[in-house]
């Protein structure tokens, strides 16, 4: 065993030592199209620890995104349970859901969803607006999330004035500014050349390893998954008429 070798199991076992932050207990999940049952995720069941880094990966329609917006309390299951951090989402009404959603989870996205008339300030801006926080609080947080991820001198450019890697990041640093402590990443770096999906890839590992934040991410790429502290396969259901 090498030397670096010795230091991933190390943090494998660090890791495995901490508490479930992310309990999936018997997920299930079926759309209809028509008369067809498609069914994407059958009793499902995953734990992630605090402070770890989950690749999902499987072929298309096996279900990741679903498992994605389930986690962060976009979509509800048709049955089992979902905890995150102890509170146990899919217990909570459609307002509490809302509410829980906005203060503990960070979202980034393939295509940035970056509001195009908007500064890349305004863009990182807007999830504190659904809450009852100064103008000086807010701009001193968006300052600090732009600067994080290494904008700090874009922060008046609108999005067509700013790489796809650029935009990439303010949509990090919009996931950023709430201090949530789970980001759930949905192929980040899939609309993204190779050193810019390397450089959002460095960015997304050091929010871990340095600031603990909990990462989920979805991809098709082994070179994304290989960031990740480990990686959940997922296959897909056989379809029910």
């Amino acid at each position: 065993m090498t030397v670096h070798d010795t230091e991933i199991a190390i943090q494998a076992a660090d890791r495995q030592d901490r508490p479930p932050f992310v309990q999936i207990d018997r997920v299930s999940k079926t759309y209809r199209k028509g008369k067809l049952a498609v069914p994407v995720l059958d009793r499902h069941s995953m734990i992630i620890a605090q402070g770890d880094m989950v690749a999902l990966v499987g072929a298309s329609g096996c279900g990741k995104t679903t498992l994605l917006n389930l986690i962060g309390g976009v979509d509800r299951p048709d049955t089992g349970e979902i905890t995150v951090d102890k509170t146990r989402i899919t217990s909570l009404s459609d307002a509490g859901l809302t509410e829980w959603r906005g203060q503990n989870v960070g979202f980034i996205f393939q295509f940035y969803n970056l509001l195009p008339a908007l500064s890349a300030h305004a863009n990182v801006e807007l999830p504190l607006l659904l809450h009852d926080i100064p103008k000086a609080e807010r701009r001193a947080r968006v300052d600090n999330a732009l600067n994080l991820v290494g904008l700090q001198d874009r922060a008046s450019h609108r999005p067509e004035e700013l790489s796809g890697g650029q935009q990439q990041r303010v949509a990090i640093a919009r996931a950023l500014v709430t201090d949530a402590d789970l980001l759930l990443c949905d192929e980040p770096t899939g609309d993204l050349d190779q050193d810019s999906a390397t450089r959002i890839m460095e960015l997304l590992s050091m929010l871990n390893q340095e600031f603990g934040k909990t990462i989920v991410v979805v991809t098709h790429d082994p070179l994304v998954a290989e960031y990740a502290h480990r990686t959940e396969h997922l296959t897909r259901p056989e379809t029910a008429a």
